[in-house]
């Protein structure tokens, strides 16, 4: 029952630095190193340990059990030996403030992991992600914008499951916090995060590895696609749609130094000259586009849509 897990998380507060730092160690090693399903089991772990000690919920009954044990003068878990009642530590707003200090950037990094190239892991840090928006978003509210980023990155994962899945917790999120008063709302933090994503990502498209880029792209048409109709507010402001504007002309860039545009045509030429002498020919050369930032076709593809979106939702 509910006593029961206040026990548990108060039993595992006193020992959280070490388990948490352990699993942090395991799922942030190189990928040769552990195998997809090692790092899919110690998110998992992490998902449980975080929300059992850090749950809103489980905070606010084991500190209002122990309000009343002062109260009423009873020695906290004086029923239990010696042994264990050593074990147990007191979740007060102080131990709150000081291990959300020290895990919060751990918690954070775990966001990385959704760019991983199997399914399993990227399943498993869209669940993460939902155990702690749901259970911990008022403790770990500095971690709040950081998992949403993990989730909108993996709306238009490859992989339906994940997609799926991505979709159906950002709704459950979006539908726990139509009615909290004072907090900042899913759309206000998806225009934040929109805004600081078009800031950073034309020097991450510069400089990351290539297989991390259309992870990259999917987070803007993500972000672009749940916001929806309403981001016509955003790019009326005309500081935000001039930064996505330069965004998308800047990672689209040709790459007009690349010989490959000279060979291809001039292969042609020697192949199949009647593309290019016959009008009336059914054959179509469409010339290769070379951009400087990325190589995949699929990037561009994605950037097509994002375009599409923002025609389709822009005012």
């Amino acid at each position: 029952g509910r006593n029961h897990a206040v026990q548990l998380g108060d039993f595992f507060s006193h020992c959280f630095p070490g388990i948490f730092s352990c699993m942090f160690s395991v799922a942030n090693s190189s990928v040769s190193t552990q195998g997809q399903a090692i790092l899919a089991k110690s998110l998992a772990v992490c998902s449980q340990l975080v929300t059992l000690t850090l749950s809103d919920g489980l905070l606010a009954c084991s500190q209002d059990q122990q309000l009343r044990r002062k109260s009423d003068g009873i020695e906290p878990h004086g029923d239990l030996p010696k042994a264990l009642k050593e074990v147990y530590c007191e979740r007060n707003q102080a131990w709150v403030s000081r291990v959300v200090t020290n895990a919060s950037p751990m918690l954070r990094s775990f966001c990385n992991l959704a760019s991983h190239s199997h399914w399993r892991v990227r399943l498993a840090v869209v669940e993460f992600a939902e155990n702690i928006l749901m259970s911990c978003s008022s403790s770990l509210s500095c971690c709040v914008p950081h998992f949403l980023e993990a989730l909108v990155g993996l709306i238009h994962d490859s992989y339906e499951g994940v997609a799926k899945k991505a979709v159906a917790a950002l709704q459950a999120f979006k539908s726990s916090q139509a009615d909290t008063q004072g907090e900042r709302t899913l759309l206000h933090i998806l225009e934040d995060n929109l805004y600081d994503l078009a800031t950073v990502l034309p020097r991450q498209m510069k400089f990351y590895d290539e297989d991390k880029k259309p992870h990259l792209i999917k987070l803007l048409l993500g972000y672009i696609s749940l916001l929806g109709p309403s981001i016509s507010g955003f790019v009326s402001s005309a500081p935000h749609i001039k930064r996505v504007c330069l965004v998308l002309i800047q990672i689209l860039e040709l790459d007009v130094t690349n010989v490959n545009i000279l060979e291809e045509r001039g292969s042609l030429l020697h192949s199949e000259p009647e593309v290019f002498t016959e009008p009336n020919s059914t054959k179509i050369w469409r010339p290769r586009k070379y951009f400087r930032h990325f190589r995949e076709e699929a990037i561009f593809s994605e950037l097509m849509n994002v375009c599409r979106q923002l025609g389709k939702f822009g005012d």
